[in-house]
């Protein structure tokens, strides 16, 4: 027998129209192949095979070809290495979707020729299973679980006819079966129901985990001072303290377990996590992970409690093992390019941040993150493109720290991290300032740092009206609202002034007719006129008739301009 994976064209859904490739199984049987030689043994009391009942999905994949979905003719042996080969890869591929995808076309060809009760039973509890994680299939995986365990309960088959290749089949006892019914109920919200399962099959974590659900703590207690009556274990004391929130029980569990025990050490640091006392619960999630390292979650709170705690060093070295473990944990690489950072390794904060944002491509706040780190390594192009990522995921994003140094990086031509010009980013950097502009036009530093990096190029006469246009841009955004009653914003608005009136200058140097100089140098008379009457009208004092210190120098400066300005303008008129 062959076994191998092909592709077909099909549909998944009632309302599908175009039909996409599926993924199924192609099975091949030789001809000569020996008789069974074992003493087979019929049934006919088979579980039955629940009917999805969706309104969207279909029950089996349609595919155009029928015969895809005809399998040769396999004898229980057959069955036996099907399913063996759905176990084995159930067992050796990481728990995704696309782990669900390859198994599910194994139960589709078991359940297709129903020939052995156990292995009938063990195909549809897996596919209850892998059904429970997805909306659309989940309630049929409840209602197919509980016509397992009704199957279990029925008088038919006879025990024989049970027994028979059940050591082949993978079959789980009956009671983990009812278990993993009960897990769906708590999924589905069924928690009363859920727990009359648990409290029958004595599960008592999962019984404590209801009552917390439902509020009733205190019958959880009750339930675990009875059972500790007839033997003190590790497990109980443990529960005990979960449920009472006392912490002596676990003192008394981890004496009980002569001080070996990990999950004693989990449960107390957890108690103590809960709560947000994360430096209390550091060493005991230490001693916990010395027992057993393959606890998962506990490296991430680990680390979490290491990042809180400001342990750079710990919590580095705790979501290194998370990451390696659990690859996919978007939060633990951002976290671990946090500790990475505070100990000076810019570099590997980096690539580490590069992994949070393959794990959540769509998250802005990871890419900001990832500019601010490529901002602090002088990688420029990688900034302005985790600019434009968040504008895409967002309508608007400033961040006028990065822009300056964007700015300033270009404008002085500074090496990169490839020790190479920034100057070399300035198409990309103008491309991204006019994206910026284009949904937040009343930010004055934008458009400043906009002005400023276009005058960083060879200038010519298109590139120094374009300078003014912006500068003008951002005056305009400047003098909005009460400028004037501040002394820095006058300040700025003054330094501002300044560097309009140099780029229509530049303008003016360039015109071909006084008539068009004169237009520019208007336009900056006026600009600069409204700023001076407005910081006179509301700076200077009314008594003494002085400007404050600090805007003393610069108002002189300004007002010089603005005469020297009015008198160009008197001479190209009079030209």
């Amino acid at each position: 027998m062959e076994v191998n994976y092909t592709g077909a064209l099909g549909k998944r859904t009632k309302f599908q129209q175009k039909e996409v490739a599926q993924l199924t199984l192609k099975v091949e049987i030789s001809d000569d192949a020996s008789e069974n030689e074992w003493n087979t043994i019929a049934c006919e009391h088979v579980p039955r095979d629940v009917h999805l009942d969706d309104e969207v999905r279909l029950n089996a994949i349609s595919f155009s070809d029928n015969d895809i979905t005809l399998f040769p003719t396999m004898s229980e042996t057959h069955h036996a290495a099907v399913i063996g080969l759905f176990i084995h890869r159930l067992k050796s591929q990481p728990n995704d979707d696309i782990r669900t995808e390859q198994l599910m076309p194994h139960l589709t060809c078991l359940l297709s020729q129903p020939l052995v009760w156990s292995l009938r039973m063990a195909s549809l509890y897996y596919r209850s299973k892998l059904e429970s994680k997805h909306s659309r299939t989940v309630e049929r995986a409840l209602m197919q679980i509980q016509a397992l365990v009704d199957a279990v309960k029925s008088p038919e088959p006879s025990g024989n006819q049970r027994l028979y290749m059940v050591h082949t089949s993978y079959l789980p006892p009956h009671w983990i079966i009812e278990a993993e019914m009960a897990n769906m109920l708590v999924s589905l919200g069924a928690i009363q129901s859920a727990l009359d399962i648990f409290l029958r099959l004595q599960l008592w974590e999962e019984v404590i985990a209801c009552y917390n659900c439902l509020k009733l703590r205190h019958k959880a207690a009750e339930i675990i001072r009875r059972e500790l009556e007839k033997e003190e274990t590790v497990k109980m004391w443990c529960l005990l303290g979960d449920a009472t929130d006392d912490i002596d029980c676990y003192q008394k569990a981890w004496e009980l377990s002569g001080e070996k025990s990990g999950r004693v050490q989990r449960h107390w640091a957890l108690y103590y996590y809960s709560r947000k006392q994360y430096a209390e619960s550091i060493p005991h999630l230490i001693k916990s992970l010395e027992v057993n390292s393959l606890q998962v979650s506990l490296w991430f709170n680990l680390g979490y409690a290491a990042l809180d705690s400001e342990d750079w060093q710990l919590c580095a070295s705790a979501y290194k093992r998370y990451c390696s473990l659990e690859p996919d944990s978007f939060e633990a690489w951002n976290n671990l390019a946090k500790a990475l950072l505070k100990l000076g390794n810019k570099p590997a904060a980096y690539s580490a941040l590069h992994e949070a944002v393959k794990c959540n491509f769509n998250n802005w706040k990871v890419w900001d993150n990832l500019m601010a780190v490529s901002t602090d390594c002088a990688n420029f192009e990688e900034v302005i493109n985790c600019y434009h990522r968040i504008l895409d995921l967002k309508e608007k994003h400033i961040d006028i720290e990065v822009l300056k140094i964007l700015t300033t990086a270009i404008s002085k031509d500074l090496s990169d991290c490839h020790d190479k010009p920034a100057s070399r980013h300035r198409k990309k950097a103008l491309v991204l300032f006019g994206r910026i502009t284009a949904q937040v036009v009343n930010n004055a530093t934008v458009w400043q740092l906009y002005a400023q990096t276009t005058a960083s190029s060879k200038q010519d006469n298109e590139s120094n009206t374009k300078i003014a246009q912006y500068l003008q841009k951002a005056h305009r955004a400047a003098t909005q609202g009460n400028w004037e009653r501040d002394e820095n914003t006058c300040n700025e608005v003054i330094h501002l002034c300044k560097d309009l009136a140099r780029a229509y200058q530049e303008c003016r140097n360039q015109c071909k007719t006084p008539s068009e100089a004169a237009n520019f140098m208007t336009s900056a008379k006026l600009s600069i006129k409204g700023v001076l009457t407005k910081i006179e009208k509301d700076q200077r004092d009314l008594i003494t008739g002085e400007l404050p210190e600090s805007l003393k120098n610069n108002y002189k400066d300004l007002e010089q301009i603005y005469n020297v300005i009015v008198q160009e303008i008197s001479t190209l008129q009079s030209s």
